[in-house]
């Protein structure tokens, strides 16, 4: 199974919420690196700014935050693969007008199922259920969080 997995997913391995626990040792049994490119790390780095924006957290456990990500990353925990994002972008396109009509799938969680199809992964786990169904309709296998 190679997984391609949600950044509102992924930042729960990093800040607490409802279902980190039980993510983060789902993701354990795995036994496989976290797919990761640079539209994850915008998004997680911009779910920890809005954090401190919202005095949910200090700019001190901001760095903290950032520094885990930045030592999983050298660790290998976390792959840094890149897609050519032209091709991510021409691909989301077609799923917008294929998915979005029907469901409502929104631009930025059409860009993961598309970056997750060009890096050819089969399997796509999210909490979003039109992302899910809109990895659903181009063939990938869907996880749903509230399945784990």
């Amino acid at each position: 199974m190679k997984l391609y997995i949600d950044s509102s997913v992924l930042v729960k391995l990093y800040y607490p919420e409802p279902e980190s626990k039980l993510f983060a040792e789902w993701i354990i049994k795995q036994k496989q690196p976290i797919v990761f490119t640079q539209f994850h790390e915008l998004e997680i780095t911009n779910a920890f700014a809005l954090k401190v924006f919202r005095n949910e957290i200090s700019e001190e456990s901001f760095n903290n935050l950032w520094n885990v990500l930045e030592k999983d990353k050298a660790a290998g925990i976390l792959d840094v693969i890149n897609p050519d994002w032209s091709d991510v972008l021409l691909e989301s396109f077609k799923i917008s007008k294929r998915s979005s009509p029907v469901i409502g799938t929104r631009s930025l969680d059409i860009v993961h199922v598309a970056t997750a199809d060009i890096l050819n992964c089969d399997t796509f786990l999210t909490s979003d259920k039109r992302q899910l169904a809109a990895a659903k309709r181009i063939g990938l296998k869907t996880i749903s969080l509230r399945e784990l």
